[in-house]
């Protein structure tokens, strides 16, 4: 005899999914009581499903590829893991592990050179490196003159910026960094 409940189900399941380098963790929250929940999971266009069990609202999955998609789907339990104590299901989550991108490549800087640049600026540039299956929220143009103490300006998504307030006859380390839903770049 499957397990039923009077009227309207009062249980309601969420699942939330944050990839990560080679991993997931999913949260699943159900609104009452104490609950046993398997989380599903498989890899698009594949037919082998694997499955966690945990008694707790968090639980990471490891060992997953990057930039692979996967599905997720949790359903929680009352008592044990069958069908007659099966109280809800999540919908169907789609997520892709991933890591943060490589940092930007063929860094140059022109200095005081074409009239589009005034004596304290440098003209930057980079090529973009290839990244993972997430877009690329923003570039990060690091500097500084001893190595230790950084200065950092968030320049938005593009590969050219021009750095101001900088001191005529010093020498600068140069920097750029790539930030994604994943991380920033080393």
């Amino acid at each position: 005899m499957p397990f039923t409940l009077a009227g309207e189900n009062p249980y309601t399941l969420l699942l939330n999914v944050t990839p990560q380098n080679n991993q997931v963790t999913c949260q699943s929250s159900c609104s009452n009581g104490h609950i046993d929940y398997l989380i599903f999971y498989y890899k698009t266009r594949s037919r082998i499903v694997k499955t966690v069990s945990t008694v707790t609202s968090s639980v990471v999955i490891p060992n997953l590829l990057n930039n692979s998609q996967y599905n997720f789907k949790a359903k929680a339990y009352l008592s044990g893991y069958d069908n007659e104590h099966l109280i809800t299901e999540s919908d169907l989550i789609i997520s892709v592990p991933s890591t943060v991108p490589s940092i930007p490549t063929i860094l140059a800087g022109i200095v005081s050179t074409s009239d589009n640049i005034i004596a304290g600026q440098i003209q930057l540039s980079w090529t973009a490196s290839i990244v993972s299956h997430y877009n690329i929220f923003e570039y990060k143009v690091y500097f500084s003159t001893d190595e230790t103490i950084f200065t950092s300006v968030n320049v938005g998504n593009v590969v050219e910026y021009v750095l101001s307030g900088l001191q005529n006859g010093a020498d600068y380390i140069i920097k750029v960094s790539i930030i994604n839903t994943i991380g920033e770049s080393n």
